[in-house]
């Protein structure tokens, strides 16, 4: 059985639950659904970038999410229309591409059937950082993927055959996540915000 099969046989939906504690018998846990399909990506087609990889994910569910977030949290918070796993970003592509073209990228991604990674959810983090002044934050579902690694992997190992140094490329420095929305900008790792189980607020429970 595959990542994505199993994945599948989980139920239908999970609830968002705050990770803080709930020592009062009369505070019930804040609790947000998204619908597993979410976390399903095979039936999403592949999509190609100038300077990036990306696994394209539904973006329904997330929508709704983000729908839900805004009024929980009480913030407006922009959306970009759809939903994608980042597997290499643009500054990793700088690097590669003096020996991989994106072309070589969506190669080894396609033959890799990027479109079925299993996709395992974490958590829901939350970044935050100033800008001109005022604090901004970002939401984000953290996730984890086993073939996304074994891509990054594919890729680091062309790249060191064909000359690249391995000290500029780090297969393992990778933050999978998808992006549900932000105050004012999407937040990065430049600024502070690294995207993995440190950045958790919110703790994925399924019902």
């Amino acid at each position: 059985m595959s990542g994505t099969q199993a994945i599948l046989t989980l139920a239908v939906a999970l609830s968002l639950v705050s990770c803080q504690s709930l020592p009062s018998k009369t505070r019930s846990p804040r609790e947000i659904t998204i619908s597993q399909a979410a976390f399903s990506a095979d039936r999403e087609q592949f999509e190609r970038h100038p300077n990036y990889l990306s696994l394209t994910t539904p973006y329904e569910p997330v929508r709704k999410l983000h729908d839900e977030l805004q009024t929980r949290e009480g913030k407006v918070l922009i959306t970009r229309g759809e939903a994608h796993i980042t597997v290499i970003t643009p500054p990793e592509f700088d690097v590669l591409k003096s020996r991989l073209s994106i072309d070589d990228l969506n190669k080894i991604a396609q033959a890799k059937e990027i479109q079925a990674s299993d996709i395992v959810p974490i958590c829901l983090g939350k970044g935050s950082a100033s800008l001109a002044g005022r604090e901004e934050n970002t939401y984000f579902i953290v996730v984890d993927s086993t073939r996304l690694r074994e891509i990054r992997a594919q890729i680091a190992e062309t790249y060191e055959k064909r000359g690249g140094s391995r000290n500029l490329f780090d297969p393992a420095k990778f933050y999978p996540h998808i992006t549900v929305g932000f105050t004012k900008a999407d937040l990065h790792e430049h600024q502070g915000v690294i995207k993995d189980r440190r950045a958790c607020v919110y703790a994925l429970k399924a019902e």
